[in-house]
């Protein structure tokens, strides 16, 4: 969350704004965040759902869904350069090859009349057109095995309403992975999928970025699989960060309230069995509903003046690498 690019960045973001026209007007759901990514890092984004996530993903990807969609702020640079600016026909030759996203939904991501290996060779093709129609088909069958996809050249002549939602998520990974990009952006990326496929994945992904520097932004529910392979995590509510910090900094010492309300709803392996998990009380608020200052206040139970929910907030950094919103109810 520094607020100074660096040269060393692969990815950074200042004061993004993005969000969407809709029948009640303009609402915004990404609200000035800032974000760094260094080569060969990973950095999770976490957070409930509805907190702009997503949103955040696409709006990189210059992927909002149009025509309502909107990038309305703020930069987002890949290795130097603004994306938000870039002429679609140098975004597209980036997509799919120097950067990459794993998609939440699968199934809405892949194309439901063409053949799965018809899908994952054109990735291929698209950002390789030196290379054979053998080399592409050897890297395509070696990638499905990598992620876990048995049957070899009979599964690329299927269809994704063939195959499992898990088995749809993992032909979505190997397509993000084919082309070996610098940037990959994983939603969600091991929702569909069992626990013991879920590790094989996440490290087949950590095992490539170690070979290549791959940046990861990861975003995902699960404070564990954060814990596990993230160098830092940023905790996104209601459109902001609210508090980032290496994974060490966060796990051992959550300043903010939302932060440590997340932590509490952890299910733990000393807690006693069958009783019920902390919750936060309430929901994300709706974009309509969203005010200047602390959007977390309502759910907080924590005593608010008005100030500080109808001012804007700074975000501080109260120790090296950590990165808060100042609200002084949510930070006692």
């Amino acid at each position: 969350m520094s607020q100074s690019p660096s040269s060393t960045d692969l990815l950074a973001l200042r004061d993004l704004r993005a969000g969407f026209d809709t029948e009640e007007g303009w609402r915004l759901a990404v609200d000035g965040i800032s974000l760094a990514l260094q080569p060969g890092r990973s950095l999770g984004l976490v957070g409930e759902s509805g907190c702009g996530k997503s949103v955040t993903a696409l709006s990189i990807m210059r992927l909002l869904p149009q025509p309502h969609g909107h990038v309305v702020g703020g930069s987002i640079a890949f290795e130097g350069q603004d994306l938000a600016t870039l002429p679609q026909a140098e975004l597209a030759s980036l997509r799919g090859g120097a950067m990459s996203m794993i998609f939440q939904e699968p199934m809405t991501a892949l194309h439901p009349v063409r053949s799965i290996g018809d899908q994952l060779l054109e990735a291929l093709r698209l950002h390789d057109r030196q290379g054979s129609a053998q080399a592409h088909e050897a890297r395509v069958l070696e990638m499905l095995q990598r992620v876990g996809i048995a049957g070899g050249r009979d599964r690329l002549r299927q269809y994704p309403h063939q195959l499992s939602g898990g088995m749809r998520q993992r032909v979505m990974i190997a397509m993000a992975l084919l082309n070996r990009p610098r940037l990959l952006i994983a939603d969600e990326p091991t929702t569909a999928l069992d626990v013991t496929v879920q590790a094989q994945i996440l490290e087949l992904i950590a095992d490539l970025q170690r070979e290549m520097g791959m940046g990861v932004l990861l975003i995902t529910h699960d404070l564990g699989v954060v814990a596990q392979y993230c160098d830092e995590v940023a905790v996104m509510y209601a459109g902001r960060i609210v508090e980032r910090a290496s994974v060490q900094q966060l796990f051992a010492k959550p300043r903010h309230a939302y932060t440590r309300a997340l932590l509490a709803s952890r299910p733990r392996l000393e807690g006693k069995p069958k009783t019920l998990l902390p919750a936060i009380a309430g929901q994300v608020p709706s974009l309509r509903d969203w005010v200047s200052g602390c959007r977390f206040a309502p759910r907080s139970g924590l005593a608010h003046e008005p100030a500080w929910t109808q001012q804007p907030l700074a975000v501080v950094e109260i120790e090296p690498g950590h990165w808060v919103e100042h609200c002084p109810a949510c930070l006692s």
